[in-house]
């Protein structure tokens, strides 16, 4: 074989071809991202468009049906959902999955702009969500105060002022969320009987304080031989200046703002309230760039946060959730996988050949294979998940078989045919080099659909069968060039008499070989002559290995086990904030006297103004081994509190409605139909039948009864009057 002669006569270039992979490799090992699983965007969008104070039926009418009719005339549309509740609209637009996801986010883009004059003139800007499980959040910490002389209002704005411009620095941060706390707001309380004894209006109350708090240009003014910019001052600078404000000046009698109402420096309305172990304080979520590193990340902000603390002694900073520790454990108990299947591969190649030399010589190309795959993992834009780390596992026998067929016929050629190590490494790999190619290549072809599956799972196991195809590649390559250099440079006949330690294991391992062929070669005769029992048996065994995938537990991607979990807390519509929360302190007072629990992070409300429901994020002690049994210890206990829908999730970062609405729980069912109530009566029978399956909790429906409301029906002719 040409590629293995040329390497036996140049050694030292193909050992600098070997270095320069494992250089290649090391680099690439220390800049590839690394992550949970690998990036599967997905070509689906939300539009979250908020309408403050308007009801479930005007929120679908006025905005979500205007947005899905221009949005369905998209191409490459699938599937168009949505959900109306108080105050804010979610459509979520699904494309086919062929369609790149940045193409769906910028046609979404542009058609909802298209229709955004036909919304309500009070509608927020909608905001467009693509989701993408790279750009995801990472972090989140809470923020108490040390000490009663710093007020919540005052961590909140040092949160807002100090650490979220701080963290949107690092470099892979893509946004920061803060959650609770006290926003400061001026509020400017109207004397109605006031402003109907002058005459005033509502609106010019409006619009007085408009175009009052106003930064105008006014051009340029050149004089002796200088250009100075002229800018009118307007936006207001203090309480004061608001209370100056002239709403009218009726006979040429000014009217101050101050005359007809109280102006006040106070605080925003709280639609949100976040706690830390009982004591209110400010969360804030650390969100990263899609296809940045995860750990690299989450340890930047960890640092940065380090010497914030320093600056910032009055401030508590409690993590709260970290993504990246999972994703490190998950990483490290697979790379120990891989090392361990690697010693394992090697014990058995020694005991194979029963001679260390020859062990050495046969897998000192493993770790060539695998660090050269990271190189090409980077070139192709792969993360480090366990995905990919699983291939590489699965992968190490793969990886030394052509080493072993190879240096296994250089032996051959060595001890039995009696050539010298040069002539034996360049006959024996000459010999077996097509059975091995081919063996690879069957391999190859093998794996390598996997990652032109459609679908999800093509999108999920592309890595898979791409990392596999490229480790044993480049075992084939390693094979055909390392592995004989060192067999013509380093390899010895061994001595069968030898009395060393070598020669005392070889006996050994031969001796076990040989007990072991006793014990086979009855077997095999006995098969032999009974050919139709042994085939009977076989489909036996096949059958009962069908029967048990009865038996094995199906699902998606694992999951693993966390040691903290959230608790959702659904209560009935029209609850206030107040009456919420302190529903969810009697949940908070259960969960602290559990021994096992850490840490408890509270929100009631959302970021989007919600305040029905709550979520509590509970962090266990390390000693906790089984989280979910844990969960359902608890449930009884909480179970016991009248007033809530309970429901157990993974662990996740507080987000709004379009993370809600992308979010699924293990098992969903979808009632279809035209009738609204038909289709809630359907849905309740459903529910009430499901709670009779063993081992399913945590039933809910979404859709919720609506929330109480006081209707004003105008009479118009006397309106006019």
């Amino acid at each position: 074989m040409k590629l293995a002669d040329v390497s036996i006569r140049q050694p030292v270039f193909i050992t600098m071809v070997m270095g320069a992979i494992v250089v290649l490799g090391l680099v690439a090992y220390s800049m590839i991202a690394v992550d949970l699983f690998p990036d599967i965007s997905m070509p689906i969008v939300a539009v979250s468009t908020a309408y403050q104070g308007a009801a479930p039926e005007e929120v679908e009418t006025q905005v979500t049906k205007p947005i899905e009719e221009v949005l369905s005339s998209l191409s490459g549309v699938e599937k168009v959902r949505s959900t109306s509740s108080e105050g804010i609209s979610v459509v979520i637009v699904l494309f086919k999955l062929e369609t790149d996801p940045r193409r769906a986010a910028t046609d979404v883009r542009d058609k909802v702009t298209s229709i955004r004059n036909k919304l309500p003139r009070d509608v927020f800007e909608p905001v467009i969500d693509r989701f993408d499980p790279s750009a995801a959040p990472i972090i989140s910490f809470g923020v108490v105060s040390r000490n009663e002389g710093t007020s919540l209002p005052e961590v909140r704005s040092l949160v807002e002022d100090e650490i979220k411009p701080s963290l949107e620095r690092i470099d892979g941060v893509g946004s920061v969320q803060i959650i609770g706390g006290l926003e400061r707001e001026v509020h400017v309380d109207v004397d109605f009987a006031r402003l109907q004894a002058r005459g005033i209006s509502i609106a010019q109350v409006v619009q007085a304080l408009r175009m009052e708090n106003l930064n105008l240009p006014a051009g340029r003014l050149s004089e002796g031989g200088h250009e100075i910019l002229l800018r009118t001052q307007g936006e207001f600078r203090s309480v004061e200046e608001i209370g100056n404000v002239i709403v009218a000046s009726p006979s040429g009698v000014p009217i101050y703002l101050r005359d007809i109402a109280l102006v006040s420096d106070g605080y925003k309305e709280q639609r949100a309230i976040s706690r830390l172990n009982g004591k209110n304080c400010v969360i804030f979520t650390v969100t990263k760039q899609s296809g940045s590193n995860t750990v690299t990340v989450a340890e930047a902000v960890r640092k940065r946060l380090a010497q914030i603390q320093e600056r910032l002694p009055q401030l508590e900073l409690r993590l709260s959730s970290d993504e990246s520790e999972f994703i490190r454990d998950a990483k490290n108990e697979v790379m120990q996988s891989l090392v361990f299947g690697a010693l394992f591969a090697s014990v058995v190649v020694l005991f194979s050949f029963g001679n260390f030399r020859n062990t050495l010589i046969t897998v000192a190309g493993l770790p060539v294979c695998i660090i050269g795959a990271y190189a090409v993992m980077y070139a192709l834009g792969f993360t480090l998940n366990v995905i990919t780390l699983l291939a590489l596992s699965l992968s190490v026998g793969l990886l030394i078989d052509d080493a072993i067929v190879v240096r296994e016929n250089i032996f051959r050629h060595t001890e039995e045919l009696g050539k010298d190590p040069y002539t034996a490494a360049k006959d024996g790999t000459a010999e077996v080099g097509l059975a091995v190619t081919a063996t690879t290549l069957t391999v190859v072809a093998v794996f390598l659909p996997v990652a032109l599956a459609t679908g999800v799972v093509g999108k999920f196991m592309r890595e898979f069968g791409v990392t596999v195809a490229v480790a044993v590649l480049i075992s084939l390559f390693e094979a055909f060039t390392f592995a004989p250099v060192l067999s013509a440079y380093f390899f010895k006949k061994t001595d069968s008499k030898a009395h060393g330690v070598s020669g005392r294991f070889m006996k050994r391992a031969m001796g076990m070989y040989d007990a072991l062929n006793e014990v086979y070669q009855p077997a095999l005769r006995w098969s032999l002559k009974h050919r139709k029992t042994v085939v009977a048996l076989s489909i036996l065994l096949f059958a009962g290995s069908l029967l048990l995938l009865r038996v094995i537990g199906t699902g998606g991607s694992p999951r693993g086990e966390k040691k903290e979990f959230n608790i959702t807390l659904q209560y009935a519509p029209g609850i206030n904030i107040d009456r919420s929360d302190a529903l969810t302190r009697r949940f908070e007072d259960i969960l602290k006297k559990q021994p096992e629990i850490t840490d408890i992070f509270t929100v009631v409300g959302t970021t989007d103004g919600a305040v029905d429901q709550a979520v509590l994020h509970v962090r266990l002690k390390p000693e906790v081994e089984k989280p979910r049994a844990y969960q359902d210890k608890i449930r009884p206990m909480l179970e016991t509190i009248a007033g809530a829908k309970i429901t157990f999730q993974d662990a996740s970062s507080f987000t709004g409605a379009a993370a809600t609405a992308f979010a699924q729980l293990p098992v969903l069912v979808n009632v279809r139909g035209k009738d609204l109530a038909e289709i809630s009566r359907a849905a309740e029978e459903l529910k009430s039948r499901l709670a009779t399956v063993s081992g399913l909790v945590d039933l809910s429906l979404s859709l919720r009864p609506p929330k109480p409301e006081l209707q004003v029906n105008i009479d118009r002719q006397n309106a006019a009057q």
